[in-house]
């Protein structure tokens, strides 16, 4: 449900409107109800797409102006702007508005372009196997890459707009947490839960690297250099199972060289980061 002051915002400024999707995803969108964008032919306009809008999204969390610096302005521009000082005003704000917006469109292709390349570069099998590992989707082998890809820039794009990071995300996923900072917990109990849960990840991608291997040619010289790599990978496993991890993101931090590329959701931390984080969580606990 909007406040009254919600509504003066969308209905006087390019607002940024918070929100959780279908999928739980805390999200945003750029709408305005205003009538200069608005010409009252529609009830609201969305700046990102361009495009009128109907309605406004369910489960809305808060509601942001963009360029509105005060209070104080915001109720001097209500109340005692006049028509064509208001007109004036429009013209120049909604101008900085749709440069801020072309702004972040343009880092958020370049972003999806970047992936769309890799992608495109990855065979059919690879792009299966880390389209569930990074974005936990799985799609039919009998799906087309370019079916696969459109699929992906879609859920791309929305984990970008997503409020916590992407990578993150997959990684609260994964250890079945909701917030960030349960990756700081320090009960062993769920630290060993989260062991398990990453020995999976660590195995899955051991069988995929596997199958990799297999389809190299079978000379004994090849032959000895699959065997020595399959060798690692498994000491490399054995290494994880006895370590020792203070926290769930430790836990996370780990990640053998011998099973690169890294996972995004694969956390690279310094000690001093973790140190520091890990005292900032223990102090805000502090009644």
């Amino acid at each position: 449900m909007l406040s009254e002051e919600d509504k003066q915002l969308l209905n006087n400024f390019a607002t940024v409107i918070f929100y959780k999707d279908k999928e739980n995803y805390y999200t945003f969108d750029f709408v305005t109800a205003c009538d200069y964008i608005c010409k009252n032919t529609t009830p609201y306009f969305d700046l990102l797409k361009n495009k009128p809008l109907k309605k406004l999204p369910k489960n809305i969390d808060r509601v942001v102006a963009l360029g509105v610096p005060t209070d104080l302005a915001l109720f001097k521009f209500y109340y005692e702007a006049d028509k064509e000082t208001k007109e004036n005003f429009y013209k120049d704000y909604f101008k900085n508005i749709e440069s801020s917006i072309f702004t972040t469109l343009q880092i958020e292709k370049e972003e999806l372009n970047n992936k769309v390349l890799v992608w495109k570069n990855s065979t059919l099998d690879e792009l299966l196997y880390f389209a569930e590992e990074e974005y936990d989707l799985k799609f039919s082998n009998k799906e087309t890459k370019q079916a696969i890809i459109k699929k992906l820039k879609k859920k791309f794009l929305k984990l970008l707009r997503d409020e916590i990071p992407y990578n993150v995300r997959r990684l609260l996923n994964i250890f079945e947490f909701q917030n960030n900072s349960d990756l700081y917990i320090t009960d062993q109990k769920i630290i060993n839960s989260c062991k398990e849960k990453w020995l999976s990840i660590l195995n899955n991608r051991k069988e995929f690297t596997y199958k990799l291997l297999e389809k190299e040619n079978q000379d004994p010289e090849t032959l000895e250099e699959i065997n020595q790599i399959k060798k690692e990978i498994n000491e490399s496993i054995v290494s994880f199972r006895n370590k020792i991890f203070e926290t769930p993101i430790e836990v996370s931090s780990y990640w053998p060289i011998i099973l690169y590329p890294r996972p995004l959701f694969s956390l690279e931390l310094i000690n001093e980061t973790i140190n520091e984080t890990k005292q900032e969580n223990l102090s805000s606990n502090i009644p």
